[in-house]
């Protein structure tokens, strides 16, 4: 097959569209699957030639032909339980891409013992449906109204200390002030439905008295987690939060203020987080650059 992709892959290209075809057509047949196999492949090969092959054709039997999708059968269901496990119910699952043209890769999901109670369906032409649906989503990106959120989404910030509330352990002097560094400022919290167009906005301020802080970037880090409570301070370093990227806010041309105040809007109901940040004290958009983990 290597000499073959080499000196004549058009031929490569045909046996792997042969393969992918009868992949996906074969069922729950008793006969052998009979692949057709370009010339050149007997050329460049040294095995003799079995019973099971001839010169245009070779028979796989329907047993060892279905032994193919153990291992990427295995995997999907694998991925599935782990869903499963994260979201505790589905009611429907739904099969899209090539891979779920064949019957009998979608017989072995809807019959297996742990997945019996969910409704498994395919659409017409599930090769198509992903392509399909990216291209009406690009026209008309409304049309999905809300999306759930997998994590529970906020930033790393440092708040004014309050003895009655933050952990002393947190407390520190930053540019002079008494602050508690490591709080958790939830925007979003796992499960809940988020808007396409509607952003979640927080607010932050950031002092820079000191003269080696009016031109240094502010960055601030961003979270996400799970199985996080909705009640009390929650801290950044608390087990099941991790860090994902960092926002960078870059310095005016004449540097920071004093004390700059900022109001940050994060679109969480887009195919990828989007973020604008806006210095309230200046009435600026400031620029951001995103460095994600």
């Amino acid at each position: 097959m290597q000499d073959l992709w080499q000196y004549a892959p058009r031929d490569a290209f045909d046996l792997e569209r042969e393969f992918e075809m009868q992949k996906r057509q074969v069922d729950h047949a008793d006969g052998d699957i009979r692949l057709k196999l370009p010339k050149r492949l007997q050329q460049f090969s040294n095995n003799e030639i079995s019973s099971s092959v001839t010169f245009d054709h070779i028979y796989v039997d329907h047993v060892k032909f279905k032994a193919f999708f153990e291992d990427p059968k295995n995997r999907i269901i694998s991925l599935i339980k782990q869903i499963l496990v994260e979201i505790e119910h589905l009611d429907q699952i739904i099969l899209v891409g090539g891979f779920s043209c064949s019957r009998y890769l979608y017989h072995q999901i809807k019959n297996h013992a742990d997945l019996s109670h969910i409704n498994v369906c395919c659409p017409k032409e599930p090769g198509l449906a992903v392509v399909q649906g990216a291209v009406l989503f690009g026209y008309h990106p409304d049309e999905v109204k809300t999306r759930i959120c997998r994590y529970t989404y906020g930033f790393g910030v440092l708040q004014d200390f309050d003895e009655t509330v933050h952990k002393q352990e947190k407390r520190d002097i930053v540019d002079g002030e008494d602050v508690c560094k490591d709080v958790f400022d939830i925007l979003v919290y796992e499960g809940e439905k988020v808007h396409y167009d509607t952003p979640k906005c927080t607010n932050s301020k950031s002092s820079h008295r000191q003269a080696d802080r009016k031109y240094i970037p502010i960055r601030k880090e961003f979270y996400a987690g799970k199985n996080i409570t909705k009640k009390g301070i929650v801290y950044v370093t608390e087990d099941g939060i991790r860090s994902i990227g960092k926002i960078i806010s870059q310095p005016p041309e004449g540097g920071w203020t004093d004390l700059v105040e900022f109001k940050t809007n994060v679109y969480f109901g887009q195919t990828e987080i989007k973020i604008e940040d806006i210095d309230t004290t200046n009435n600026l958009t400031i620029s951001v650059e995103f460095d994600w983990l």
